[in-house]
């Protein structure tokens, strides 16, 4: 019987660790994705134009709105990038390090498309796009977008 009380003590401690260590693994894990998502912030957000729908990557910093798309090799048929601005202003594009032609849209602080450039080309480098009204957002989609969804300028976007 005591041999029978000790197995049974034994058996309960060993239960005891595999519980403790199976909780010490879901922190382990919970913590390196925490941490992932610290480090790795996605940084992608889907907007509307007229209903259309474009996953944009988001340059809210100055650092990123000087990469903008430069170097990237091309856009998905719905995908762009949002240039936020700190204020309205009369916000300038260029096309430097740029590998494919892109429609620059300006976009006030309500909202409401208030210039277009349409396919601004990379050989048009060292050329700047200036609106003619102040606009606190831009969004850089491919080349062709306005046209083929009739984006004109007075349409609203929602983000």
């Amino acid at each position: 019987m005591l041999i029978l009380l000790k197995e049974m003590c034994l058996w309960e401690k060993m239960k005891n660790n595999i519980f403790i260590k199976r909780i010490l693994i879901l922190v382990f894990i919970a913590v390196i994705l925490f941490l992932f998502l610290l480090l790795f912030p996605n940084d992608k957000k889907t907007i509307q134009i007229n209903d259309i729908s474009v996953q944009v990557g988001i340059a809210d910093t100055q650092e990123k709105r000087i990469q903008g798309l430069s170097l990237k090799e091309s856009l998905g048929k719905r995908q762009g990038m949002l240039f936020v601005f700190d204020g309205e202003d009369l916000h300038e594009i260029w096309m430097k390090n740029m590998n494919f032609a892109i429609d620059i849209l300006w976009i006030d602080e309500g909202l409401r498309i208030v210039d277009i450039k349409q396919d601004a080309k990379p050989e048009s480098y060292p050329e700047i796009f200036r609106p003619k009204t102040q606009s606190m957002y831009i969004i850089e989609v491919n080349a062709g977008f306005v046209k083929d969804n009739n984006i004109t300028i007075g349409d609203m976007v929602i983000f």
